[in-house]
């Protein structure tokens, strides 16, 4: 007979915040939306931040707050979920044992710490260890790149659009030394920078604003960068979620890390054809950025290799897959059962 098909209890554990970002959450919400879509029962366990549980709501999935342990014990009180996902770097082993032993499954996406040991089912794209899904093919993008993804990207001649992102928060703030660098870049070409909900560095970025006679549009809280990234010809990114959306879309990138650890993600990248890899911010000034640019922008031959291969790399089917390899193993768990 055919595998039954059992409906999940799936709680996830993720959080978010100026130092750290929001790419944990977008994360979480993507898979969350594929899990939902199926008809499995989903809720959250975030930590407390108003950008987050602006997310969260914004999604409308119940969640509850739980920072310390008591709370998170309060959280899941009486409930056994079938499966608990934590999507946050490095959860500390007290927090990973209270979910593993309220679930039947215990999932970690892109955790390193001693919590991954622990899971039933690791994927670490973003930070490769042994005995987990490292493939680009399981990075967690919503749905809106896997249905852009098939679009037709036509590489123009000549770079009319640079587009200029930093993850949701840019905790270093990058962005100024990036806006700066482009001051030489002709009147006629348009550039979008998009300022992430967590971002906090608007006084260094007005002063070099003012000075720069009104190239430059900044753009806030966009919740969906698809367009923005489809309308570009190349882009400036970090080496986090982002990378893989203008991979998944065919966009041209350079990459000026906004932490160390992001480097090896951008350098694999690079590795295989898609992305220039400037290394961590802090490490890159404004001249390398400038000329990384202009490189690209003449030379056309390289922005098409580079569009193609990065929609070779990613498909934008990753929580398809994840999905559906959790449900798998939930499934076969249960019929044995």
């Amino acid at each position: 007979p055919p595998p039954t098909f059992h409906q999940m209890e799936i709680l996830f554990r993720t959080k978010g915040s100026h130092k750290q970002g929001m790419g944990d959450v977008t994360s979480s919400l993507a898979l969350a939306g594929e899990f939902r879509g199926k008809g499995h029962e989903i809720s959250f366990i975030i930590n407390k931040n108003d950008g987050v549980i602006h997310l969260i709501e914004k999604n409308g999935f119940d969640y509850s707050i739980g920072e310390s342990l008591d709370e998170i014990i309060q959280c899941i009180e009486g409930r056994q979920n079938d499966v608990s996902v934590l999507i946050q770097l490095n959860t500390p082993e007290e927090e990973a044992l209270i979910f593993k032993n309220n679930s039947g499954m215990l999932v970690t996406i892109d955790d390193t710490g001693p919590s991954a040991k622990m899971a039933d089912m690791r994927f670490n794209v973003l930070y490769p260890i042994e005995d987990s899904y490292t493939g680009f093919e399981y990075v967690t993008l919503s749905s809106v790149f896997q249905k852009k993804h098939t679009n037709n990207r036509v590489i123009k001649e000549t770079v009319d659009n640079i587009l200029v992102l930093q993850g949701g928060s840019d905790t270093y703030g990058f962005i100024p030394k990036i806006v700066k660098a482009l001051f030489d870049i002709p009147e006629n070409i348009s550039m979008n920078v998009i300022i992430g909900p967590n971002f906090t560095h608007d006084k260094e970025l007005d002063q070099v604003l003012q000075k720069a006679a009104g190239k430059f549009n900044i753009i806030r809280d966009i919740s969906d960068l698809s367009d923005l990234m489809l309308m570009a010809d190349v882009a400036i990114t970090a080496g986090g979620i982002s990378l893989f959306e203008l991979a998944c879309l065919g966009v041209p990138a350079i990459v000026m890390c906004g932490e160390r650890f992001e480097e090896e993600t951008a350098q694999r990248f690079q590795d295989e054809g898609f992305g220039v890899n400037l290394g961590f911010g802090r490490d890159v000034n404004e001249k390398a950025i400038y000329g990384a640019l202009k490189r690209l922008m003449v030379s056309f031959n390289s922005r098409t290799a580079m569009s193609e291969r990065g929609k070779t790399l990613v498909d934008g089917r990753g929580i398809e897959r994840i999905s559906e390899r959790i449900s798998r193993a939930f499934n076969s768990l249960k019929n044995k059962m």
